[in-house]
């Protein structure tokens, strides 16, 4: 796959993963130093289980970003919201959680041609 299929963002769900991508790329981009958090700052894809909205109970990806292991970020649909990381995993029942640095996000991402999931 190719950068211009990442940038295309198209995908069968929703718009999690390219606006959690796109939040790593204004905010933790080591070139932009007025809005660096650097590595404190985790792409984070991970299972979670719908709370309502006509998927209440059901299991499906999701991308999020986890500020110092602490704090978490939801920016699905341009909307961003942050929570406690205890009460995001419990309300949401996060699991099988993987995380990314900056760097890591973007050699994956230029590997699978996409802004995710991987693996």
């Amino acid at each position: 796959m190719s950068w211009y299929n990442i940038i295309k963002g198209e995908n069968d769900g929703g718009t999690c993963y390219p606006d959690a991508y796109r939040w790593m790329m204004k905010n933790a981009s080591h070139a932009d130093n007025t809005h660096n958090m650097g590595d404190s700052a985790k792409l984070a894809h991970a299972t979670v289980t719908g709370t309502g909205g006509g998927i209440e109970g059901v299991e499906y990806g999701h991308a999020f970003i986890l500020i110092n292991n602490g704090f978490v970020i939801d920016v699905a649909t341009g909307k961003e919201v942050g929570f406690p990381k205890d009460v995001y995993y419990k309300t949401g029942n996060v699991k099988d959680v993987k995380l990314y640095t900056f760097d890591e996000m973007l050699k994956v991402s230029m590997a699978e041609g996409t802004y995710g999931p991987w693996d």
